[in-house]
């Protein structure tokens, strides 16, 4: 007994006493000519039947393309024109072209070679539609526009046409001298003269005689801003630094160069570091051509430290020998020192930047010790010497008996007036 066919949509396809069956199409029928199927149904478990023509009516000849434009690169390559149909031939046509091969043959469902113009075998598209595919190569760009390319897919009737459009990327310029891919060629004029040719080879606009171009050199900081502040520009010239005239808001200078070629420029700013750069010119459409040269910001100096020899004396600004102990504020806290002599000076050395200030105590026997302030500042790089002066505590002194080696104690005595 014949079945519902899978392209058919039959609902339902069983039931009980009256119904509604709803037919249709499970995808639109695409043949070029009707299409008949008969369904058979009956009385379940008895001989009562009937039968239903299910008759699909033909679609209209049609060429879908997969798609009316294709980009190819500028180096060529090969491309596939496809898309569906159920004509009974299809005929490729270039109507405008750069030398691409005309189409001969294509491809039907991937397998069947079919010729252009010519009734495909087998006729599919009288059932359903097909896929084709068609080959096409298209050869490298060697010009410097881009270029198009229309081809016209037509079917039996002379209505059903569709158009591709092809799109190739511009080629590379190229110039070359007497052969393809030759860069050199020399030139021989005989004595005497003679004129003598050479060939060119290009597809773009060429010149021996190459142009200029206006150039704007400023100086910018890093982060590109410009620089307008004692600014001063140079150019290299004639091995000496030439000063230029500076203008326009960005403090620089004009120049006129051709495009490829390397000069060499200077600028010097209050707060920045000097800078000599070569700069190879750049082409480019909008002239003035902005060139910009980056300066960096001057670094500090850094404070020289000097070793400083702090020692003690009395108010005469003679050596305190008497010296046991000294020490620095450091954070807070008085840091020991480790006594020298120098000439009989009792002291310390202590690295610091000159100008520093410095709070010092001294111990010494006979001597009020005291936090003294210091300011570690001298005349003159050879004299890194500085005395703290002591003061006698009140009422007693130290001297030295000569021969004696040993330091007695004195009493200090103020004036007394006689009656």
């Amino acid at each position: 007994m014949a079945t519902i066919p899978s392209y058919l949509s039959w609902v339902p396809k069983t039931g009980t006493g009256n119904a509604q069956i709803k037919i249709n199409s499970v995808n639109p029928y695409t043949g070029r000519t009707d299409r008949s199927t008969s369904v058979p149904g009956k009385i379940v478990g008895k001989s009562n039947s009937v039968t239903v023509t299910v008759l699909e009516k033909a679609a209209d000849e049609f060429i879908t393309p997969d798609g009316l434009t294709i980009n190819v690169a500028k180096g060529g390559e090969t491309i596939h024109v496809t898309g569906k149909s159920n004509s009974k031939l299809l005929t490729f046509t270039w109507k405008t072209n750069f030398g691409i091969a005309n189409v001969t043959s294509f491809k039907v469902n991937g397998s069947t070679t079919a010729t252009s113009g010519t009734a495909i075998t087998g006729d599919p598209g009288t059932t359903g539609e097909y896929t084709y595919d068609v080959t096409v190569v298209i050869p490298k760009n060697e010009t410097i526009k881009a270029r198009s390319a229309t081809l016209e897919i037509k079917g039996e009737g002379a209505s059903v046409v569709k158009t591709i459009t092809i799109t190739q990327a511009l080629g590379d310029s190229y110039l070359y001298l007497n052969s393809q891919g030759t860069t050199t060629a020399t030139v021989t004029i005989p004595k005497g003269g003679g004129e003598q040719t050479l060939s060119v080879l290009s597809n773009d606009e060429w010149t021996f005689e190459p142009a200029n171009k206006q150039y704007y050199i400023h100086a910018v900081t890093e982060e590109s801003v410009n620089i307008t502040t004692d600014v001063h520009g140079y150019l290299w010239n004639n091995n000496s630094w030439v000063e230029q005239t500076l203008q326009g808001g960005a403090m620089g200078f004009a120049y006129t160069g051709e495009p490829g070629t390397s000069i060499r420029v200077k600028f010097t700013a209050t707060g920045y570091n000097d800078i000599e750069k070569d700069i190879v010119l750049e082409d480019g459409s909008t002239e003035p051509i902005d060139v910009k040269v980056v300066m960096t910001e001057e670094t500090p100096p850094q404070p020289t430290t000097k070793e400083y020899f702090v020692f003690a004396v009395t108010e005469k600004n003679v050596p305190v020998e008497t010296v046991t102990a000294a020490s620095v504020l450091v954070d807070d806290k008085w840091m020991p020192q480790d006594l020298r002599t120098v000439l009989a000076s009792i002291g310390f050395s202590y690295t610091a930047i000159p100008g520093t200030v410095i709070k010092v105590k001294f111990v010494a026997t006979g001597f009020i010790t005291e936090e003294i302030d210091v300011t570690l500042q001298t005349e003159s790089d050879e004299s890194l010497i500085i005395p703290v002066t002591l003061h006698f505590k009140d009422g007693i002194d130290y001297m030295q008996i000569e021969g004696d080696g040993t330091k007695h104690p004195i009493f200090r005595v103020g004036n007394v007036e006689s009656n």
